[in-house]
């Protein structure tokens, strides 16, 4: 499918009257704007994760300024923690029965080698496995409001994906340190971003009720890339001339 090269969110996102939406790492980067964007157009109610109250505070201040009339729910929600992402789908279901859509959104890029609390590979364990445990949590939901309502699963993904040659899952489980010699940590996100790709693609394929689809969102100057060293920036910049001109995609 060729790119959106031009999307005004004011006027292209339609009225979302009656629509429940969550979003995931909806405090900052590009899940805080989504979370403004959408919060404008009217949702039933608007929910978004963030790993603490404290962290959600200045998308809450914002929202209550731009959007005052919204609904708003703040769900706090750890994806390096499998227990704190099940008790995130918890405290959802028991406030709403209903879901539209979601939005898998939160995510980390490059961080130094670890694991998560559940002992995966950080970046693999944050950006997909975390994501694909709420969603299978969320399922249920999700495929019960298929039957009446549109609903969709949007993976954010990245054109990162094209650049990694498959997944090492013999080493999900480690921190992937010996791994990360000639690509940097850099490879490892890349392969994370993969999975993302993978996972939407499979949930297309098996909740055919349910619209399922993984984007690149463009190159954005978030703080995932603010907090990159000279040289990663200098990758990163590189990789997306590359994709505008080779894939015909924005950056």
């Amino acid at each position: 499918m060729p790119a959106i090269k031009s999307f005004d969110p004011e006027k292209n996102i339609p009225d979302l009257s009656g629509k429940i939406i969550l979003v995931t790492g909806g405090n900052q980067g590009i899940g805080k704007e989504t979370v403004l964007a959408l919060a404008q157009h009217g949702p039933s109610h608007l929910y978004f994760t963030a790993r603490s109250t404290a962290k959600a505070e200045q998308t809450l201040a914002e929202l209550k300024k731009r959007s005052p009339d919204t609904p708003v729910t703040v769900i706090t929600c750890d994806l390096a923690s499998l227990a704190s992402v099940k008790k995130a789908a918890q405290d959802f279901l028991s406030k709403s029965n209903s879901l539209d859509v979601l939005i898998l959104s939160a995510g980390i890029m490059a961080v130094p080698p670890a694991q998560t609390a559940d002992g995966y590979e950080i970046q693999m364990g944050t950006n997909h496995i975390g994501h694909a445990l709420l969603t299978k949590l969320l399922l249920p939901t999700l495929e019960q409001n298929a039957k009446t309502r549109d609903t969709r699963i949007v993976v954010v993904s990245s054109s990162a994906a094209l650049m990694a040659r498959g997944i090492d899952y013999g080493a999900l489980k480690t921190d992937g340190k010996s791994r990360t010699v000639l690509g940097g940590t850099q490879i490892l996100y890349c392969e994370s971003k993969l999975a993302n790709v993978y996972f939407a693609q499979q949930l297309a394929e098996h909740y055919s009720g349910i619209t399922s689809v993984s984007v690149h969102p463009g190159v954005v100057r978030t703080h995932l890339i603010e907090s990159q060293s000279t040289l990663q920036k200098t990758v990163i910049k590189l990789s997306a001339y590359i994709t505008q001109s080779e894939l015909n995609v924005p950056h």
